[in-house]
């Protein structure tokens, strides 16, 4: 559920903008919905939260909502970003779980905002983000499965922008962020499919058909080099 809040929802917690601290999952389709929604409803029944929401929205998506601030800080304070989607980041805490939560985290977020392509002369698993920060951190993740990937911009920092007027009057400027997709290519879409894999059956049958009808060769290097090296602070280690 976490996995995939980050990669398409959202957590509001109530300010002077906002009256009422909010969770959201966004289904991009009734089906993703439907298959999705007992997950998480029993999830929540754990919780002994009964008061989530079930909207049809006005473009076509749907959204499981929580308008509840004790669920929105426990998110928050795990390490869920409440800012936008440039701004997203891995939660500290998938970092110092076991690697059975890390595998169910990127499995709910490759099926929030991940794809699988199959082409004439090439496949891979990709996951798009405005973050580059998420990807890295999705990076450092599959790596301790033994997944290997590559980052590419796929929308550089532009200076066009439009300006538009809203209902009330007001004008808005609007300028694109980048955005970013992490590719899994070669033998790590095996890896990926018998690791990770997703959590809804138009994705993982996409993947378990690319990986049953192709084979992998060793395409890629697979040894790591150190490229930098940041100081992140002290910690007290026991």
């Amino acid at each position: 559920y976490v996995g995939y809040i980050v990669g398409d929802g959202s957590v509001r917690l109530a300010n002077e903008r906002y009256r009422l601290s909010s969770v959201s999952a966004v289904f991009g389709t009734e089906q993703e919905a439907q298959e999705l929604l007992p997950e998480f409803t029993r999830l929540f029944n754990e919780w002994g939260v009964r008061d989530y929401q079930h909207l049809m929205m006005p473009n076509g998506t749907v959204q499981l909502r929580i308008n509840r601030t004790p669920v929105a800080r426990m998110l928050a304070g795990i390490g869920v970003s409440t800012k936008k989607a440039p701004e997203k980041v891995v939660p500290y805490s998938i970092f110092q779980s076991p690697q059975a939560i890390q595998t169910a985290f990127l499995r709910g977020l490759f099926t929030a905002d991940g794809c699988v392509y199959e082409g004439e002369k090439s496949r891979y698993v990709g996951l798009g983000s405005a973050s580059k920060e998420l990807l890295q951190g999705v990076q450092r993740l599959l790596h301790g499965h033994g997944i290997f990937s590559r980052i590419y911009a796929t929308r550089r920092v532009s200076q066009n922008s439009f300006r538009y007027t809203k209902k009330d009057g007001t004008t808005v400027t609007y300028t694109p962020h980048p955005s970013y997709d992490l590719r899994i290519s070669g033998r790590s879409i095996a890896r990926f499919n018998d690791r990770i894999g997703f959590l809804i059956a138009v994705k993982q049958n996409k993947l378990t058909h690319v990986v049953n009808n192709h084979s992998f060769y060793q395409t890629e290097d697979d040894s790591v080099h150190l490229q930098s090296l940041e100081y992140a602070g002290k910690e007290f280690t026991y």
